[in-house]
Parts: C-alpha cells; sequence; structure tokens
C-alpha cells in the first residue's frame, strides 16, 4: 500500500509544475528516489491515472 501511495504522490507532482517532471530523466529521478517502485513501474498509464483503459479505435463496417 505504500508503494501505490508513493505512486499517487508521483502522479500528482508530475502535474504540479514540478520542473523535475518535464526533464528526460524524470522516471529515473523518481526510481531513484522511490526505489520499491520499480516493480509497478511496468503498469500502465490509464491504470494510475484514470483506471479505464484507452478507446481501441473504432472500426468502421462497410456496407455490402
Amino acid at each position: 500500500l505504500s508503494e501505490l501511495h508513493a505512486l499517487h504522490f508521483v502522479e500528482e507532482m508530475s502535474f504540479a509544475g514540478n520542473p523535475v517532471a518535464y526533464e528526460s530523466v524524470y522516471r529515473e529521478t523518481v526510481l531513484a528516489r522511490f526505489p520499491r517502485l520499480v516493480k509497478l513501474d511496468d503498469i500502465a498509464v490509464y491504470a494510475i491515472s484514470s483506471g479505464h483503459k484507452p478507446n481501441r479505435e473504432k472500426i468502421k463496417y462497410e456496407p455490402r
């Protein structure tokens, strides 16, 4: 649970005008600060932010 709390903190920190969030090494910086988040590092962004999978492109069916 503490890892998820830290992950939520990191998510909010990235939207708070944090200058580190705009650096190219943001992911490495976060993982260095919260080393236990490495095991959560492969979680998709949608699982962290909204909990919904991104919509797939809708397929248009052509009439026969």
